[in-house]
């Protein structure tokens, strides 16, 4: 036979490799009939010594027989079937056909113990075994046909049938480990990296394979003695495997025609098909203690662990090659060229590890492996190992795809509630449903990957994603192909759900495995995933199949996550970490895979990873009161190979539920306290310290009316707290109170930038307060319009009654003058006028209403973020009215740092600031230094039209208007004794959750009652070329109190009998501050006049102190006056400000100029 073409497409060796020619006399077997061979039985036995005892082995063999004939179509099915009926011996157009019948009607291997107790144990047992081959022309030269045929690549046939009836395989489990000790013990070859198949394959034959396999089932039986104290046996069992494997050629037109060739031999293409189905399987735990419980249907009895429902296995194949034109005509396979399609599906898969038994089970397995390798493991060796690329070591030629309809996981641990008697255990189930694709295609396999570009246009059609062979073959195609290999995975998951699981020992709270079916059990679902689609790209660098000296593979992992929501309680995590302990536990048993420690070769992978999540919604139920509620919409995360990390999202809202009573009826409703929009974190965690960059365009912290925001920090301070000790609880298997806070070292503060466009902080107003406040602005006018309408009407019923006594006419004093005409009664005309007064006010009302809405959105931008029907809590919509007071900060940029003097020094700081002990502990401790510039900062109240604080924006939009610049510590002093310690009630598991009797879960959880203090020495300078305004008034007195009242709710009161701490006493004990303020411009304070915040005319004028010339202002710094506050200027000049219409529209344009942070022109006085 001759070598193959060297110009066919597929052909990449520098030269064809020689196939041996056939000899002139073919040799051929067609004078053989037939052999036939019996045996009745066979029978071995070997004496074993181990473990200080003989056993006896004994392996029989029953009813062995072979025969080997001619084939008659008549007498034999197989070639009926696949050769029909023209396929007769001695036909001179036919190919001679064999038929080869082997089969063993019963095998068995026992094993006979000779210890105190004889045991006779049947390790191996093989129902029948038939195996039947018919054959044409293969192998060749010995099978030839008819000299027509030559050419024929179909015509070398096998056709095998192989059959066993059953599989059962039975072993102690110490006997095992004796094993695993004898193999583990032996040197291994060293590796050898020459490939598992040569480049060419010949001859190949057209084949049908046809494989049945009965039920088979691999036990494992441990006693009591070992490792447990219950004998239990693990049984893995199948019902059967049924396979078919069929293979033809096609011939090729042949495309170079006309072309030189050294070879011309005719080209086919050898397909492939491949069909396996594997009935059901399971993996139980059998033992004494589950003899009464009854299976469930259709499942054998014993503890579930597996349960997987029918696999189907579906798969093509193409591959290249050329056929002889001789006798033989032998077929030669090129093997680059080979392409596998295989595709796997699956209805359900369930994993079931909340029995106590059955996991104890598998840990005893698990440990008994891995002493095994672990007695046996070599010396340890220092070696430096060449390096290894992942892509070279993945299989090409390849489409994988793995679909699972249905998965679910049921896994609990033990509860460590005390009092616990119920056995009880707590967990996770959930359901997923999951598919993987794999797709490497070489250059090589270009011509052979079964790609269609029909398929993808019709796929296209249907508004389907891009099959994962069509975006490989598109890769190869290109030029660089050759040196850039490429492989792609693709993962998907959908319908992914967790719920809380509980069991007992005996049962399960989902026994029969119905949960994502059973409405009762969806309601119970707290978290819900609508799919994640996982996109891996591996490419590398290759020259001539080497990679490059230097060079590191590419991985590119792209994640899209659909829609999460979810209702998150501690109790959840508590049984997360239940699940994560009993996962963790199984896997540390798991043996490694090597026992010799290689020096670590340096990465020869790049990975980088983005992810895309469309909305993230999540109410989280606080231990002790209130819900919050958190929403994410497009999030986008992205990891670099430099380990950098950037998390950008459009809008974060987080919200809290308030309860109200309204007409003796409770009411809840969800207010938004927090809203970020546009923000993009980076974090570079390979900077030391490490750095981390923030910048949002806009940012809203609110207060809604009557929210204790004290309540919410103490909430999740406790969530945090709770949450750090049940991970530190769980491993360690029993109950525990956490400890007292101990004195902690000072922490270290990342390199930490924020930049903002916005900054709001505002608290709501009482809804009646505001509405009261318009209503008062715009009745004081229409009042006004009023009086001077009764006066007008009350002077021509005047005229009208004075006409029938005296004359027609008022008096010259009046101010109207009327005539005594009139067409309608007084009573017509007065109800009229009071039509007109009610008209006038609510117009006037409505008017005010709408400007006053224009206004606060000019302030604060409204968008669609709380419309939607797919939201699991509706959060209302900011109101229209203005906030209690509103602090905005524009251009905001932040910078926190370490401090500017060694953290040795720190105790040196905290004693010239604040006075304290040198050798004072601290349960808080952080020190840093923050930087911080804003281009305006502003304080209003209310809708008062001056601002308790106004600090412009420069005229340069490049200079900030004000720069705060100072050293901080943070920090809370150790408590003198445990009297200085407050015990929080932490519910985690309520008495009865999930099961009648189940005990409660609560921790008590530590909160210091010291106050968290300040110290801090900044610098403040007002940078702003323009006028630094302050206001205070008299009117301003009871919105400063509302103001100090919200402020008050940051912290708690004192849980002691003392009183109530004021406000500015707080501030002093919690600010140990000295503040130095540089302004560069004028300072102007307005002391206005009246009791009408709003009145700016007369006597609501009021007057202003104006500073000029260098001013400052010293905030505890030492003087010899002992005052707390100085203002000092060159300059100081008290006037009467005329605010008017100029002002008023310098007010105006200041307010919107704070919302787009323009520059503002200079006041007028």
């Amino acid at each position: 036979m001759g070598a193959l073409s060297a110009s066919i497409k597929f052909r990449r060796n520098p030269a064809s490799r020689p196939v041996p020619k056939a000899p002139k006399e073919s040799i051929s077997i067609s004078i053989l009939k037939a052999i036939h061979l019996e045996i009745p039985k066979v029978t071995m036995k070997h004496r074993v010594k181990a473990n200080g005892r003989a056993d006896l082995v004994c392996a029989s063999i029953e009813g062995i027989g072979l025969t080997v004939s001619e084939s008659h179509p008549e007498q034999n099915s197989l070639h009926r079937e696949w050769m029909g009926r023209s396929h007769a011996p001695g036909d001179p157009l036919t190919a001679d056909v064999y038929s080869v019948a082997f089969a063993v009607r019963d095998t068995s291997i026992t094993r006979i113990s000779s210890g105190h107790i004889r045991e006779h144990l049947r390790v191996l047992a093989l129902g029948p075994f038939a195996a039947e081959a018919i054959m044409s022309q293969w192998p060749s030269p010995w099978l030839r046909g008819p000299a027509f045929l030559e050419g024929d690549p179909n015509s070398q046939w096998l056709v095998l049938k192989l059959t066993l009836g059953h599989v059962e395989i039975s072993e102690h489990l110490e006997v095992l480990q004796a094993l695993l000790k004898r193999v583990e013990g032996r040197s291994k070859p060293p590796s050898d990296s020459t490939p598992a198949l040569p480049s060419i394959l010949s001859p190949i034959p057209r084949l049908q394979l046809s494989i049945g396999l009965g039920p088979i089932c691999a036990r494992v039986i441990s006693p009591a003695s070992l490792r447990s104290d219950k004998p239990f046996a693990i049984e893995a069992r199948t019902e059967g495997v049924v396979a078919d494997v069929r293979t033809h050629f096609v011939s090729l037109a042949d495309k170079r025609q006309g072309k030189h060739i050294l070879h011309d031999h005719p080209r086919v293409r050898m397909q492939l098909d491949l069909d396996i189905v594997l009935k059901r399987t399971f993996v139980i735990v059998c033992g004494s203690q589950w003899e009464d419980i009854p299976a469930a249907p259709g499942l054998p009895a014993g503890q579930p662990l597996l349960s997987l429902d029918e696999v189907h296995i579906s798969g093509t194949g193409n591959a290249l090659g050329e056929v002889t034109e001789d006798h033989t005509s032998a077929v030669s396979i090129d093997v680059p060229s080979i392409f596998l399609d295989v595709a796997v599906a699956s209805d359900v898969l369930s994993i079931e590890l909340w029995q106590p038994d059955a996991v104890g089970a598998i840990t005893t397995i698990l440990e008994v492996v891995s002493a095994g390798q672990h007695q046996h493991s070599g010396p340890v060796v220092h070696s430096h190992s060449a390096p290894k690329y992942l892509l070279d070591g993945l299989p090409s030629g390849l489409c994988f795809s793995l679909a699972l309809s249905r998965a679910m996981v049921f896994i609990t641990g033990p509860d460590l509630s005390p009092g616990e008697e119920l056995e009880i255990s707590r967990g996770i189930a959930s359901h997923i449903g999951v598919s993987v694709t794999y797709c490497h295609l070489r250059a090589s396999q270009r011509d052979t990957a079964s790609y269609h570009p029909s398929q993808e246009h019709t796929r296209l059609l249907l508004s389907l994603p891009s099959a994962l062979i069509s975006k490989a073959h598109s890769r190869v195609s290109a030029v660089i192909s050759e040196q850039s290999p490429m492989a792609l995975i693709q993962v998907k998951s959908w319908d992914i759900a967790f719920r809380d699981a509980v069991a007992t020992r005996l049962t399960a709270d989902d026994l029969f495995g119905v949960g994502d079916h059973h409405r009762h059990f969806r309601r119970q679902e707290y978290l819900n995933i609508q799919s994640i689609v996982a996109d891996i790209v591996l490419s590398g660098q290759r020259q001539n199949g080497t990679p490059l000296q230097g060079s590191s593979d590419q991985c590119v992992i792209a994640v899209t996550v659909g829609p999460i929501k979810g209702t998150l309680h501690l109790a959840n995590v508590y049984n997360a970490l239940l699940v994560l302990q009993t996962v963790k536990s199984l896997l540390l048993l798991v043996p490694s895979a090597s026992h010799h420690t290689v020096s670590k070769p340096a990465s020869t992978l790049s990975v980088s990873v983005t992810c895309e999540l469309g909305r993230l919604q999540l109410i989280y139920e606080c231990p002790l009161s209130s819900k919050v509620y958190l929403r994410l919409d497009n999030v986008f995360i992205e990891k670099s190979p430099s380990q950098t990390i950037v998390v950008n999202w459009e809008s974060l809202i987080m919200a809290s539920l308030l309860e109200f009573e309204m007409d003796g009826t409770k009411h809840t409703e969800w207010e938004e306290i927090l809203r970020l929009l546009n923000w993009r974190i980076v974090v570079q965690p390979d900077l030391n310290p490490v750095g981390i960059v923030v910048d949002g365009r806009s940012a809203l912290i609110r207060i809604p009316y009557q929210f204790v925001l004290a309540d919410l920090i103490l909430n999740l301070n406790v969530s945090v707290k709770c949450t750090k000790h049940l991970v530190h609880m769980v491993p360690s298997g029993r109950f525990s109170l956490p400890q007292i806070p101990q004195a902690e070292d000072a922490k270290k503060m990342p390199d930490l930038v924020v930049r903002i466009g916005q900054l709001t902080v505002e608290a709501a107003d009482e809804e009646v307060e505001a509405r009261l406040a318009l209503i008062w602005r715009a009745g004081s006018e229409a009042a006004r319009l009023r009086m001077e309408r009764d006066d007008a009407f009350e002077a021509k019923v005047a005229a009208i009654v004075g006409s029938r006594s005296t004359s027609g006419l008022q008096g010259p004093g009046s101010d109207y003058q009327f005539s005594a005409d009139h067409s309608v009664s007084v009573e017509e005309a007065r109800e009229r006028l009071h039509f007109v007064h009610s008209g006038a006010w609510t117009s006037r009302f409505r008017q005010a209403h709408t400007a006053q809405h224009h206004r606060q959105e000019s302030l604060c931008e409204k968008s669609n973020l709380y419309k939607g029907t797919w939201f699991i809590a509706t959060v209302n919509p900011p109101s229209s009215a203005p906030p209690l007071f509103r602090i905005t900060f524009d251009g905001l940029s932040l910078h926190l740092a370490r401090p500017s003097f060694p953290l040795a020094a720190i105790s040196e700081f905290l004693h010239v600031q604040g006075g304290l002990p040198r050798d004072t502990e601290y349960s808080l401790l952080i020190p840093m230094h923050l930087d911080l510039s804003v281009s305006s900062f502003r304080i209003a109240l209310r809708e008062y039209p001056l601002p308790l604080l106004n600090i412009p924006a420069h005229s340069k939009p490049d200079i900030p208007g004000l720069i705060f610049d100072t050293d901080l510590v943070i920090a809370e002093e150790m408590g003198v004794s445990e009297l200085g310690v407050e015990w929080v009630d932490c519910a985690i598991v309520k008495a009865h959750r999930g099961i009648q009797g189940a005990s409660p879960l609560s921790i008590s959880v530590p909160k210091t009652l010291n106050p968290v203090k300040t110290y801090a020495n900044p610098v403040m300078r007002v940078t702003t070329d323009d006028i630094t305004d302050l206001a205070w008034g008299i009117s301003y007195g009871p919105a400063m109190q509302d103001f100090m009242r919200v402020i008050d709710t940051i912290s708690h009161a004192p849980r002691d009998s003392s009183p109530a701490i004021g406000f500015w006493d707080k501030l002093r004990l919690v600010f140990h501050w000295s503040v130095k303020v540089h302004f560069n411009d004028e300072v102007h304070l307005h002391l206005k006049g009246s009791r009408n915040p709003y009145d700016l005319r007369g006597a609501g004028v009021g007057f202003a102190l104006c500073w000029k010339g260098r001013p400052h202002i010293l905030i505890g710094q030492p003087n010899e006056q002992n005052e707390l506050i100085q203002v000092v200027s060159d300059t100081m000049a008290i006037t009467i400000p005329k605010y008017g219409i100029p002002y008023t529209l310098y007010l105006l344009k200041l307010t919107l100029s704070t919302a787009s942070s323009n520059p503002l022109e200079k006041q007028p006085h």
